[in-house]
């Protein structure tokens, strides 16, 4: 059966927010990228948002999305909390 999303390019979109999480964000990102195709079938994104992180967070996510392009990068200027 195949899916039509009219909103989204993928069918399935994981979030992932970040702030100051750059010791920990390759190994949250891999873990996705592993474990998302051993439960679905779904095409899938995983999409992770630097909230306006003060290390390099933002540098580790952009090669992350450099190297893969279900990774996708959301970079805000500023921390604008979970809210």
């Amino acid at each position: 059966m195949e899916f039509e999303f009219p909103y989204a390019k993928h069918g399935l979109s994981i979030v992932l927010p970040a702030y100051n999480e750059e010791k920990n964000l390759e190994m949250a990102v891999s873990a996705c990228l592993r474990t998302i195709p051993s439960i679905t079938s779904l095409p899938f994104e995983v999409v992770v948002v630097n909230d306006g992180s003060r290390d390099q967070t933002g540098a580790v996510l952009d090669s992350l999305a450099a190297d893969n392009p279900m990774v996708c990068a959301v970079h805000h200027p500023r921390n604008k909390g979970y809210g």
